[in-house]
């Protein structure tokens, strides 16, 4: 906004030394014609030159500064009350009117009345002045001042109405803008709220994966154990099947044995039948 405001008092500053310098040269070239004296060359160019070396000296101090406004528009409607009622032109009116147009940058709804009101007083004191202390009174003339009259009033208007449309424009953009912000500030707050609890949540996940860690650890240590003890029942589980093998051989050596006695007893009975029936005999 302090850029614009910079901008627009520059604008202003210089359309206010270009319209014053034609009037300047205008009248100087009517001095030089004989139409016009040194002395009101001279006050002319003391009543342009002091609002405007004011303005422009605070504007190399504060280009922000909106008092520039101020200072330049009053200093033109003292240049410009001197320059209409120091002539019977009828056209001199519309030297205020580019001017004003200028300060419709300003979007200043109060400052355009008050310039707009003071137009149409300024214009109207001049009529009468004219009609009563000059006496241009004739037809043309009234037909003039009728035209004047009505172009100043309808600028006045037109410039009210297009600076009080522009500045509710304006609220409008800013009040859309003032919303989108406070949207953006809500989404960020609701980011910001995700983020806490994200950021909750991670915690919580990151002590519960140390709780595993740590139950893994315990879980590993364990599983070793188990495993430890799984080796040393693999272990007495070999011995034992190897003392089974052990036993499984005396036990075969032993039904062998009893084979074998089995046969003895055999050939032992036979022969003692043999022996039972030679003592028979006998």
């Amino acid at each position: 906004m302090e850029a614009s405001i910079s901008r627009i008092n520059r604008y202003v500053l210089i359309i206010n030394w270009i319209l014053d310098s034609f009037l300047l040269f205008g009248y100087i070239s009517e001095y030089f014609k004989g139409g016009r004296t040194l002395e009101f060359v001279l006050v002319f160019f003391i009543i342009m030159i002091l609002p405007m070396a004011v303005a422009t000296i605070v504007f190399f101090r504060n280009k922000e500064n909106e008092i520039i406004k101020i200072i330049t528009l009053s200093g033109y409607f003292v240049l410009y009350i001197f320059t209409v009622f120091s002539t019977t032109r009828t056209m001199v009116f519309v030297y205020i009117l580019p001017m004003l147009s200028i300060y419709l940058l300003y979007f200043d709804l109060t400052l355009m009345k008050i310039s707009c009101i003071a137009m149409v007083i300024i214009n109207a004191l001049r009529v009468a002045y004219l009609v009563i202390f000059v006496g241009l009174k004739d037809r043309t003339t009234t037909t003039d001042y009728t035209i004047q009259m009505a172009c100043v009033i309808l600028f006045s208007i037109v410039y009210i109405i297009t600076t009080k449309i522009s500045n509710e424009i304006n609220s409008e953009k800013i009040s859309r803008i003032e919303e989108e912000k406070d949207k953006q500030r809500n989404l960020i707050a609701d980011i910001m709220r995700a983020a806490g609890v994200l950021i909750e949540n991670s915690k919580h996940a990151h002590e519960i994966l140390e709780r595993l860690a740590m139950s893994s650890g315990n879980v590993s240590a364990a599983v070793n154990e188990i495993t430890s003890e799984t080796g040393s029942i693999t272990g007495n589980l070999q011995n034992q099947l190897k003392l089974s093998s052990d036993v499984g051989g005396s036990i075969e050596q032993c039904m062998k044995l009893a084979s074998e006695m089995g046969s003895e007893s055999g050939a032992t009975t036979k022969k003692v039948t043999a022996a039972l029936k030679l003592v028979e005999g006998l």
